[in-house]
């Protein structure tokens, strides 16, 4: 398997992928996304979200661009109506009590919501959403950053999300401790599709307070536990023992079309205790982000080989030659 995986990979309809913001799709009467490189229209019922392609079979016309009453949607084109099964309920040009074609309805797509967000697979999934166990935690502050579209795959934004060899190098300007360039050794075991990974290093903790006080030493020991869930979904959770610090960034990454992808990343933290605090931490972790995005958005291709003999890979790359194996073995997983 030479060819890139990219945002359009006919293999990714069998995942969850997230799409929306609950809230967001809350806000509107029907919500336009896309996936992909194919549109859906949203709504919101009593027993979720409902998502079909965004195509009226009549004409190809937008539904998102039509209406929504009492559950129906109503094409701004010609007017047919649907329910929220898909099914078209009335055509005004043939009048009352006519009898409908049974090709008149819509193409759905499977959805959950979960973590705040709305998923969707175009495809019957073979694998389920990651499971974050820190949501449920009350001592951790839920803390979301806003959405950032970013001019990358998502599988590259993975693939950097889960890469500590180029801390010292891209994150110089922010945490990028230059004392632990060496990549030392790591302890991973597979899940599900998935893997899970620890790995302790030193790194600059500047959102240690007592750091500017003199109480704490600015490099600090760090331990870092990485949760992948094929395709785009990982779990980063770092503990600064010295501080006593818990921050798990959960990272979920949407692959729009060819060439953009969107980023939903929550933090749950035990360090922040207010308004100012979070505001602070938001503003450092996109900081953090704009780091990694100035890097992303400069790469010569648009997805990762998952064929390891694309592209040299050393002892240090464990951790992304690892989600490469996932992601391969998955795609070819029997639905």
């Amino acid at each position: 398997m030479s060819d890139l995986l990219t945002n359009t990979h006919v293999g990714l309809r069998r995942f969850w992928h997230p799409v929306a913001e609950i809230a967001d799709v809350e806000r509107h009467a029907l919500h336009r996304v896309t996936l992909l490189g194919e549109h859906y229209v949203l709504w919101r019922t009593d027993d979720g979200t409902r998502a079909f392609v965004d195509q009226c079979p009549h004409r190809a016309a937008q539904l998102s661009a039509g209406s929504l009453a009492a559950g129906v949607v109503q094409c701004a084109y010609h007017g047919w109506r649907f329910d929220h099964r898909g099914v078209c309920v009335h055509i005004p040009a043939l009048g009352d009590g006519a009898t409908l074609p049974p090709a008149a309805r819509l193409q759905p797509a499977h959805t959950r919501d979960a973590y705040g967000l709305v998923w969707l697979a175009p495809d019957e999934p073979i694998a389920d959403v990651i499971e974050v166990d820190e949501w449920h935690d009350e001592r951790l502050r839920k803390v979301w950053l806003p959405v950032v579209s970013v001019r990358t795959s998502a599988a590259q934004f993975l693939d950097n999300f889960c890469d500590f060899a180029h801390f010292p190098f891209v994150h110089a300007g922010t945490f990028g401790a230059g004392e632990d360039a060496r990549v030392g050794d790591v302890d991973l075991s597979r899940i599900k599709h998935g893997y899970r990974l620890v790995y302790e290093h030193v790194a600059r903790n500047h959102e240690d307070p007592l750091v500017a006080r003199g109480e704490h030493p600015l490099v600090q020991p760090r331990s870092m536990t990485y949760t992948y869930r094929v395709p785009f979904s990982a779990l980063l959770r770092i503990e600064y023992p010295v501080a006593a610090t818990v921050n798990a960034i959960a990272t979920w990454v949407q692959p729009v079309d060819a060439t953009t992808s969107r980023v939903y990343t929550c933090m749950l933290r035990n360090d922040i205790d207010d308004d100012a605090a979070v505001a602070e931490a938001v503003r450092y972790e996109l900081a953090v982000l704009d780091e990694d995005i100035a890097m992303l958005e400069r790469l010569a291709t648009n997805g990762i080989a998952l064929d390891l003999r694309a592209q040299v890979h050393t002892r240090a790359d464990r951790c992304t030659v690892e989600l490469r194996r996932c992601l391969a073995e998955s795609l070819e997983e029997d639905a």
